[in-house]
């Protein structure tokens, strides 16, 4: 059991780890990752660091859908402004 919870706290320390060396971009509407110092962060206990991994992974998530969003969005209007892709032939 001791082994099992001592795996787990690893690799929920070595997620946070990551995270901090190569922070993801968010929405603005989303806690920036280094808001909390990252030596304040690794010595939270398992649950906790697990359940703010949690939350990061679903920040992506939304981050990424609305990216999305707004491509599909505004990629009509840029093609649009940017003028025909092709020669029309002359009539």
């Amino acid at each position: 059991m001791k082994e099992k919870q001592a795996k787990e706290h690893e690799t929920a320390l070595k997620r946070t780890i990551d995270i901090y060396s190569n922070p993801p971009t968010l929405l603005q509407c989303f806690p920036a990752i280094t808001k909390m110092p990252k030596t304040t962060r690794i010595h939270k206990d398992t649950h906790q660091l697990q359940a703010w991994l949690r939350l990061v992974d679903q920040h992506i998530i939304i981050t990424a859908s609305e990216q999305q969003r707004e491509s599909d969005r505004y990629n009509p209007l840029l093609t649009w402004f940017s003028g025909p892709t092709h020669h029309d032939p002359v009539v």
